[in-house]
């Protein structure tokens, strides 16, 4: 009793039965947060030999049975806190368990659990435990598909007129334009107006052509082999080369896009890249979030070479930091020859940006929203943390698995 009131605590008690079932859905649902994107739908291949999902993701690992599917349990801080409405405060367990799927086993595979500030891992879960996270209005979806049709169609003039040269085609990964014009577009909308994109060798041309408006016939004559250096000798190869150009984004912004030219080993211009972008930033010190590097890279590359860990590591250093890096992974799932499980020892290719803290999301690049909705994820993030982040977009190679289409 309490002391002056006719009132029995024992009456407001809540049953440790109910406490005890509270505790196992906020552990489920804090399963699917750290261990979804293990069993996501991100592969596009959808290639047999799957490993089996882990049990913490399994109803029996809770004590759960199919019996309980249709109990109902609280919403909360703990429980899909976006799903809870003034006239929606619980969910059956069977809608619980869709739910999480659906936002952690989807088209996107979100790794954030190990972030250090409860404000990051905020921040990602209130933008993903969405009932709707990217349902773009018809006019963005109109663009999305007029950027689809730009980048194939000039693959496949590349294709049928100079069918033996080397391209380094988008087919297989023809979201990878949407997706770089989307982290642009994003960006420009967070005050970036100086955008350094030291740019992977798949999809270089079409970037050229189709973010940085190359005029097209230069492209062409330097696959015909006509154009010279201004001494007279034949020049670099056309998808090592570079490209400066301002940009205007859907909404008006104008952004200074630097592609940079690269030599054959792609990642040695990654420091390079920082350094650009620190200089600007250093002559620019009261603006120094409007100018940051977008960097592309692949998947045998990112996971293999030391440029990647060494110029990571400089990520958050006083004297190096640029603001952080959206990283963009083309996951081609093959290194020239090599499978991933003779590639690397780590279980994904982006495991080593956990070393900086850094988010991850995988994303089917056959499905393009998705891709465009983590592209602009990212983008957020980056501007609101100034930490570096990644897209692990995870492709193919349709015409082939070397370096030919």
């Amino acid at each position: 009793m309490l002391p002056g009131l006719n009132i029995d605590t024992n009456a407001l008690r809540i049953p440790s039965t109910v406490v005890d079932d509270q505790v196992r859905i906020q552990r489920l649902v804090r399963a699917f947060q750290e261990f979804g994107h293990q069993v996501a739908n991100t592969n596009p291949l959808d290639l047999p030999g799957k490993a089996p999902p882990p049990p913490e993701l399994l109803l029996d690992f809770y004590g759960f049975t199919e019996y309980d599917l249709d109990r109902e349990f609280a919403l909360g801080p703990q429980v899909l806190p976006s799903f809870k409405t003034t006239t929606r405060q619980y969910m059956t367990l069977r809608e619980i368990l869709t739910t999480c799927k659906s936002i952690y086993c989807g088209s996107i595979g979100a790794e954030y659990s190990h972030l250090a500030t409860n404000e990051e891992r905020s921040w990602i879960r209130e933008r993903i435990e969405s009932p709707e996270p990217y349902q773009f209005p018809a006019e963005e979806k109109k663009r999305i598909l007029d950027r689809l049709v730009w980048s194939t169609n000039f693959d496949k003039f590349l294709a049928a007129k100079f069918p033996n040269a080397k391209r380094f085609g988008l087919e297989g990964v023809e979201s990878q334009l949407p997706a770089v014009k989307a982290v642009i577009d994003a960006s420009a909308e967070y005050g970036v107006r100086n955008i350094i994109f030291p740019c992977c060798h798949r999809g270089k041309l079409n970037v050229l052509s189709n973010v940085t408006r190359k005029p097209n016939e230069l492209i062409f004559n330097e696959f015909l082999g006509e154009l010279k250096s201004r001494h007279g000798i034949p020049g670099d190869v056309k998808y090592h080369l570079g490209m400066n150009y301002e940009r205007e984004t859907p909404s008006g912004k104008k952004v200074n896009i630097s592609i940079l030219p690269n030599p054959s080993h792609l990642e040695a211009q990654n420091p390079v890249a920082q350094d650009m972008a620190r200089a600007v930033q250093q002559q620019n010190e009261e603006d120094r979030a409007s100018t940051m590097v977008f960097n592309s890279h692949t998947d045998a590359a990112f996971s293999g070479q030391g440029f990647i860990y060494e110029t990571l590591g400089l990520s958050a250093l006083k004297s190096y930091e640029t603001g952080g890096t959206i990283h963009l992974v083309v996951n081609n799932q093959v290194g020239f020859t090599i499978d991933p499980d003779s590639a690397r020892t780590s279980s994904n290719v982006s495991d080593i940006v956990k070393t900086i803290g850094a988010p991850v999301f995988h994303v089917n690049t056959d499905d393009v929203e998705a891709v465009v909705f983590v592209c602009k994820l990212t983008a957020g993030y980056c501007a609101k943390f100034a930490k570096d982040c990644l897209i692990d977009m995870i492709c193919y190679r349709k015409n082939g698995y070397n370096e030919m289409d």
